[in-house]
């Protein structure tokens, strides 16, 4: 949280976050071209299933080996462009980011 404020893609609204301007435009950039990262599914899946790999029931080189088959299928490396911001709250909507 401390990064995205003192970099000022976000201020605080009360007990919300609001986007930057600067915000917007790194948000869009990180949308474009890095659809697999930012995506919040692909992100949601993946922190399970390093939850998984950590408690011991997936082994991690199985999990690697996904991951490479994934970014050999799919032209932007991940499941596309399902969560970006651009797509939720904008800048000058109160919500939760």
């Amino acid at each position: 949280m401390s990064t995205i404020l003192d970099r000022e893609y976000v201020i605080k609204d009360g007990k919300y976050l609001k986007m930057t301007p600067l915000g917007d435009v790194v948000n869009g950039l990180m949308c474009d071209r890095f659809k697999d990262i930012v995506d919040v599914k692909f992100t949601a899946h993946m922190e399970e299933e390093l939850d998984e790999v950590e408690s011991g029931k997936l082994p991690w080189k199985q999990l690697l080996r996904v991951l490479r088959w994934l970014r050999v299928q799919s032209p932007s490396g991940g499941e596309g462009h399902g969560g970006c911001l651009s797509e939720g709250p904008r800048r000058g909507h109160r919500g939760e980011v």
